[in-house]
């Protein structure tokens, strides 16, 4: 009997579903896979770094940035798909699209005109704050990425350019646990633009 890697299985505690999500819910399983995978390989990489398995902390870096950042990613093309029912315009740039989405979207619906239409068919309006986002250190954050030549999501995928070339040619150190700590922040804000998104859409 020939291999293959894509089974159905017969054990339901041993296998993935997928196909359940429709068009608004597209990226959210994605999101969420990609962010869960990363925490969890951070905390395993953290229990092996305690125990002295360097490499692990060396190694598991690679995913662990690139699950979080195309995290991110999803994130914000998730938003604009629940408000605008499109993709975001920016490719893989985290400033870019965070720029367009903040324009196109953010801005939006904090205008006086888009919550007078909301009010016309929600039954209970609330008004939501957005006092607690701070925009410009979300922006800074995303242009980390741009600052290591990220803006096509390949360099924790490949770390060699399209040249051949090493994207870190010298020695750098990631702390883990600033770095999902930040991350939190980072989906924190994220999250809670989405639920208003959700909400002030949904009748």
């Amino acid at each position: 009997m020939q291999r293959k890697l894509f089974i159905e299985g017969k054990n339901q505690r041993t296998r993935a579903y997928f196909g359940w999500q429709d068009k608004d819910t597209a990226f959210y399983g994605v999101k969420m896979g990609y962010k869960n995978a990363a925490d969890k390989l951070v905390d395993d990489a953290i229990e092996s770094g305690l125990t002295g398995a360097i490499s692990t902390l060396d190694t598991f870096i690679f995913p662990i940035c690139f699950l979080y950042r195309n995290s991110i990613e999803v994130s914000l093309k998730g938003i604009y798909m629940r408000y605008c029912g499109g993709l975001l315009k920016g490719g893989h740039d985290l400033v870019l699209l965070w720029n367009n989405l903040y324009n196109e979207v953010i801005l939006n619906i904090q205008d006086d005109k888009f919550l007078d239409e909301v009010k016309k068919y929600k039954k209970k309006f609330v008004l939501y704050s957005f006092n607690d986002i701070d925009y410009g250190e979300i922006r800074a954050l995303f242009n980390e990425f741009n600052q290591i030549n990220d803006q096509k999501a390949d360099v924790f995928r490949y770390l060699l350019d399209k040249n051949g070339e090493l994207y870190f040619t010298d020695n750098k150190f990631i702390d883990y646990p600033n770095l999902k700590e930040t991350m939190d922040y980072i989906y924190k804000a994220l999250d809670y633009i989405y639920t208003v998104v959700d909400e002030y859409l949904s009748s």
